[in-house]
């Protein structure tokens, strides 16, 4: 039986489902639903109120949290609770993860029609959090296989480490991509990352590429992917470059759902 309930606070090791009016909100709660079915881990509905902006949930329509408690117990999800706190989203968002298993929220909120540039939510959250966060699509669409990007740095191993230990991941499709660009150790991280990923089966190969974004363009021309990862240290190396504009050939653009670690 599905348990629903309202509370302040998030509980240790939960998934953290941001939603709002937006047409990203039903991909959340399907991702959210995929990654609690593999781990057990309750999922928090989360829909900031911010002081100071029009308040559009409002309406006669059915509320965010309501629709998407709906659509999550309808796909089978378990132990869902809700969270409807008031306060700037990425200030509350980043307190509430500080126990969390992972952030999920769209690539953009209502600013969904702007391709050139991610949600004005998502840089501050993804910065400002150390917690993994799972940004999606508008569209859920299964998950069988991963693409992990690596650079060669040797201390750069969060995502190796993180697809090692998440139990979500465990019997996918697995491919890693390290960006070979010169440096003395990349092919000691890569033998590295190879022993890591033995239990995954993963496929792990050595590409020239100078960014993420040309490892993903290198990986694509011979496969797809369902689900990118990346650790932060890599997706935000270089910490002057905003999110708020971006490629549409970039990381960020890619139709899977993108997860920093």
């Amino acid at each position: 039986m599905t348990a629903t309930s309202r509370q302040t606070t998030s509980p240790t090791g939960a998934l953290l489902a941001c939603v709002d009016r937006s047409r990203y909100a039903s991909a959340v709660c399907d991702y959210a639903a995929w990654f609690s079915g593999r781990t057990q881990s309750p999922i928090v509905l989360v829909n900031v109120d911010e002081p100071g902006k029009p308040n559009s949930e409002k309406t006669s329509e059915a509320s965010p949290i309501l629709r998407a408690r709906e659509r999550l117990e309808h796909e089978g999800a378990e132990a869902i609770t809700t969270l409807e706190p008031v306060g700037r989203f990425a200030r509350t968002l980043i307190d509430l993860s500080a126990s969390a298993e992972m952030i999920l929220m769209g690539k953009r909120g209502r600013e969904a029609d702007d391709r050139s540039a991610l949600g004005s939510n998502v840089e501050p959250v993804v910065r400002g959090t150390t917690r993994p966060v799972c940004l999606v699509s508008q569209v859920y669409l299964p998950i069988s296989r991963a693409l992990i990007i690596l650079d060669a740095d040797p201390l750069h191993r969060r995502a190796v480490n993180f697809v090692s230990a998440h139990p979500a991941l465990r019997g996918l499709e697995m491919d890693l991509v390290l960006m070979d660009d010169g440096l003395p150790g990349a092919a000691s991280k890569l033998t590295w990352a190879r022993e890591q990923l033995r239990p995954h089966s993963a496929g792990v190969f050595a590409m020239s590429a100078a960014t993420p974004a040309a490892a993903v363009r290198a990986y694509r021309r011979n496969g797809g992917f369902d689900l990118l990862i990346i650790s932060r240290e890599v997706a935000l190396a270089d910490k002057s470059a905003s999110l708020k504009q971006i490629d549409p050939q970039s990381i960020w653009a890619q139709r899977a759902p993108v997860l920093i670690c």
